[in-house]
């Protein structure tokens, strides 16, 4: 699996750039994309060091809820920067339940990919942020996609066969991260 390998590096790679560069502006949506990316990340590394029965261990759901709360916090602060506070307390609620409660990310994790699928084009629509920004709704789409695809086998009732969503995961997660970072990295007014 090496696309899961080389996601974990870029990962891990544009998270600390943005984390860095987040802490020296103290820019918020930096900071939050470079944890989201940095989970990414370690847990691309750990699926392709573990496999895919890394997706039970019960500390993947927590982790795996991290990158869309935060990256869309970071998207709430640019594009609708009056907000961005009350959304934080929707983030931190969030973290909340779903480390205490497992099922809870079905009520915080759509809402937060559908930030981060629809805000995004908002922002560059409004001229808030530059054309690149859009890239995070290119990557909130191929992750929505591959979220839906393993809910429904977890569910009972996939809509893809189990072999062909593992197949293309690996590669859903390396576009994600990829386009993600990049619009992070890009789709900011200096």
């Amino acid at each position: 699996m090496p696309a899961l390998w080389v996601s974990g590096l870029i990962g891990l790679a544009l998270g600390g750039y943005l984390g860095l560069r987040g802490v020296k502006k103290r820019d918020l949506c930096d900071i939050c994309f470079s944890i989201g990316l940095l989970v990414l990340g370690v847990l691309s590394l750990v699926l392709a060091a573990v496999g895919y029965e890394a997706l039970g261990l019960a500390v993947v759901p927590i982790l795996g809820a991290l990158p869309p709360l935060l990256m869309s916090l970071g998207v709430v602060y640019v594009a609708l920067p009056r907000y961005w506070k009350l959304y934080l307390i929707f983030v931190v609620v969030g973290i909340a339940a779903i480390a205490a409660v497992r099922q809870t990310v079905m009520v915080f994790h759509p809402v937060a990919g559908l930030i981060l699928l629809a805000l995004p084009i908002y922002a560059v629509v409004k001229k808030v942020a530059p054309p690149y920004f859009s890239l995070v709704s290119v990557g909130a789409l191929l992750i929505g996609v591959g979220g839906v695809a393993l809910a429904t086998i977890a569910a009972g009732r996939p809509l893809l066969p189990l072999e062909l969503v593992l197949a293309i995961l690996p590669y859903v997660l390396l576009g994600t991260v990829v386009f993600m970072g990049l619009g992070a990295l890009l789709g900011k007014k200096q």
